[in-house]
């Protein structure tokens, strides 16, 4: 099994689990097509013909294309082919794994933190500068970017620091998580074929820095937001 595009968890059912979900993301997918004048159509009739390697079919690159989610092993089998119909008409654009987006993060007790903290959503909008869409989305249990994921726990913890008298921290490893309460309906829609995502909202998570890298491991319990580069 093939490394994960941007975070790592150590079951390897929870792995699989979430691997088959519709959950990652290439926003910079269709510019790259754009840019080099490769069609969906003909990307996807190059990739039917690809033997004993990943590929994509035609609906998944359909889908891709348009920055809407796909599961794992369609968003790296378009990476392999992209780049491999890339090399035959001598293109020099490349993808790589680390530009699929993985939204795969639930942030755990969101909404009472923010009564506890007597933040409003459209507060916290304006705080983090992410959509009230993604925000109401996670509010209700659906997964989030880790991008997002890691501002949100960023600026809840200055709120709550901020409060007279300080009210303790949340750490990592007790708000951001990843394997609980799996299901089909893991990203939110704001309409049958729109998503709260756009390939404008979307950002690569560093492959180094956070709890969750490819070589990394999950964060221990006692994790705390400090060991977390803002």
């Amino acid at each position: 099994m093939g490394d994960w595009a941007d975070v790592y968890i150590n079951g390897l059912d929870e792995r699989l689990s979430l691997q088959r979900l519709a959950l990652f993301y290439i926003p910079s997918a269709l510019k790259l097509m754009s840019d080099n004048g490769i069609t969906k159509s003909s990307l996807a009739t190059f990739s039917m013909n690809i033997k004993g390697k990943p590929s994509a079919g035609r609906q998944a690159i359909a889908k891709v294309a348009e920055c809407k989610p796909v599961v794992y092993d369609s968003a790296v089998g378009f990476v392999s082919a992209f780049n491999m119909y890339c090399e035959r008409e001598s293109k020099s654009a490349q993808l790589a794994n680390l530009d699929i987006v993985a939204c795969v993060f639930r942030l755990e007790g969101l909404d009472a933190r923010l009564k506890a903290l007597n933040v409003t959503v459209e507060a916290l909008c304006s705080e983090t500068k992410i959509s009230a869409a993604v925000l109401a989305s996670a509010i209700n249990g659906f997964r989030v970017q880790l991008a997002d994921a890691l501002t949100v726990l960023n600026i809840l913890n200055k709120l709550a620091e901020a409060r007279t008298p300080p009210v303790p921290p949340l750490t990592i490893s007790d708000f951001i998580v990843i394997s609980p309460k799996l299901n089909r309906m893991s990203i939110s829609k704001v309409s049958d074929e729109t998503y709260v995502y756009s390939r404008y909202d979307l950002k690569n998570a560093p492959s180094d820095g956070h709890p969750w890298t490819i070589k990394g491991k999950q964060p221990e319990r006692a994790a705390s937001l400090r060991k977390v580069p803002n």
